[in-house]
């Protein structure tokens, strides 16, 4: 899975290390605006587990990075 960060690169996420991941995925969050309040109902994932991928205490399943992809709109 790819996410594409702007317009000229794409971030591979199978070659990315859970902090890595952690801090990329708050990063689209704040840059999105939005609380993790927010991310956890736009994504249908608990609150617990947003804090938990953004604190690298977790790996997202693949199920969880497109849930999470989908509510920061980035593919």
């Amino acid at each position: 899975m790819q996410i594409f960060t702007d317009a000229t690169e794409p971030l591979n996420i199978s070659i990315l290390k859970n902090k890595d991941l952690a801090k990329k995925i708050k990063e689209l969050r704040k840059r999105s605006g939005i609380s993790q309040e927010l991310l956890a109902e736009n994504s249908g994932l608990s609150l617990r587990t947003i804090q938990r991928i953004e604190n690298g205490e977790t790996q997202p399943t693949g199920d969880s990075i497109k849930r999470l992809s989908s509510a920061l709109n980035v593919t």
